[in-house]
């Protein structure tokens, strides 16, 4: 089986050389491109057609509900999963809305982001756990995709 293909989209070079550094110890993944801004995400993806989209909410330039939009309408095949600092509702609604496959947290266990890009890949959407107890959401809804 190929490799899941995942592109990271981070305005902070650390965190994407960390992301990178996880992801790339597992036999089924493979970081296929970088962004450092909304701006140069959208190009790159074009360029690189991931599976998976891990994406900041916050960046210059465009920022994540945006960038999923485009990305969204470039490379419908391409899952994007949101990786932030920011547990804010209208955040969550607003890239979820722009058709997110899901929204998680940064201080989310190595393990657990593995877990989350698979699950991503295989079309499952992903809520961070602190947001689901906030609104009392058990599972993810298809309708309004919380």
């Amino acid at each position: 089986m190929p490799p899941i293909r995942v592109m990271i989209v981070d305005d902070h070079e650390l965190v994407r050389r960390g992301l990178r550094a996880v992801l790339e110890a597992q036999d089924d993944l493979e970081v296929v491109g970088e962004a450092s801004n909304g701006d140069r995400a959208v190009p790159v993806a074009e360029e690189t057609q991931p599976d998976v989209m891990l994406l900041d909410m916050r960046m210059p330039g465009m920022g994540g509900v945006e960038v999923c939009q485009a990305v969204r309408q470039c490379c419908p095949d391409t899952a994007v999963l949101v990786l932030t600092s920011f547990d804010d509702d209208d955040d969550v609604f607003g890239v979820l809305s722009a058709g997110a496959s899901g929204y998680i947290l940064k201080d989310i266990s190595p393990d657990s982001l593995v877990q989350s890009i698979r699950a991503a890949a295989d079309g499952q959407d992903r809520i961070s756990p602190s947001h689901r107890q906030r609104n009392q959401v058990s599972a993810p809804c298809r309708t309004c995709r919380l």
